[in-house]
């Protein structure tokens, strides 16, 4: 991947996780990230590069939330799977 494509997957991310920039960058202050809201937004719309390491505290907060936003969707396990369907031949 081309680093000038980076910001464009971390917003569609956002996207999908659907999240607000400043729901965004609460989560990603949470997890130590430095980086200020407006320099967080001119980052994803391509403006400005992060630094390596605030480049890996905004991947895993977006990826936290993806997988909070996939887990939500999961159709849960009917109540009767664990129920045994063997008739006993």
């Amino acid at each position: 991947m081309i680093a000038g494509a980076r910001h464009q997957l971390m917003d569609a991310a956002r996207v999908r996780a659907q999240l607000t920039l400043d729901e965004l960058w609460v989560r990603y202050a949470a997890l130590t990230g430095t980086v200020d809201v407006i320099d967080l937004d001119g980052f994803l719309a391509g403006l400005m590069l992060l630094e390596p390491g605030q480049d890996a505290v905004l991947t895993q907060t977006l990826n936290e939330a993806l997988e909070e936003a996939h887990r939500a969707n999961l159709v849960p396990l009917s109540p009767f799977a664990a129920v045994s369907t063997s008739t006993g031949t």
